[in-house]
């Protein structure tokens, strides 16, 4: 999404993984999976995210990533929304 490149580590069935890359405003190395289940009618996202091994910003930039996490997951939410809907 927009200057914060990724790159795709796994797809099962349920659930894909990225890692971010180098440039990433988050730092390079962190792995975040996405997980869709169904239970009594209602769908699910799990978001679960780690690192391997500490970057700039998992050291220091707690407030900036924390915004820039939020501002990521309302429009990636906002596009469920409508997809959900449109399915």
């Amino acid at each position: 999404m927009g200057d914060n490149p990724v790159s795709v580590e796994r797809v099962g069935n349920t659930y894909f993984q990225i890692t971010t890359l180098p440039g990433h405003s988050l730092g390079d190395g962190l792995h975040i999976r996405f997980s869709f289940s169904r239970t009594l009618g209602m769908h699910f996202l799990t978001v679960r995210a780690w690192y391997d091994e500490a970057t700039t910003c998992t050291n220091g930039c707690g407030m900036v990533s924390g915004l820039f996490a939020l501002a990521v997951w309302q429009v990636l939410s906002d596009t469920l929304k409508i997809s959900a809907f449109a399915a």
